[in-house]
């Protein structure tokens, strides 16, 4: 991914808005899923894919290849990761004052 083809200019959505792929949580801090999976990273978080053009957990889409895994448990796995970040709860980032 590089920054010419990644559109950095969607706009946040209020929070618990729904979610519309604009990453800035996930490029701002690593949540506590990402801290787990990935400790000591740093902020944009290593799980973090922009994927028809809006950005999304890795973790939620295909953990089996971002773990490593020798198996693809992506079926079962991704669904758990993706209630695990409380997707489709929308915007989890609260607004800036």
């Amino acid at each position: 991914m590089t920054t010419a083809t990644v559109n950095l200019s969607i706009p946040k959505p209020p929070f618990r808005a729904a979610c519309n792929g604009c990453g800035l949580c996930c490029r701002a801090q690593i949540c506590e899923l990402g801290e787990q999976y990935f400790p000591g990273a740093q902020a944009p978080c290593p799980a973090l894919r922009l994927q028809d053009g809006k950005f999304q957990c890795g973790l939620a889409l295909t953990p089996s290849a971002l773990l490593g895994l020798r198996f693809n448990g992506d079926e079962i796995l991704a669904p758990l990761f993706a209630k695990a970040i409380g997707s489709g709860q929308g915007c989890g980032m609260e607004d800036e004052t």
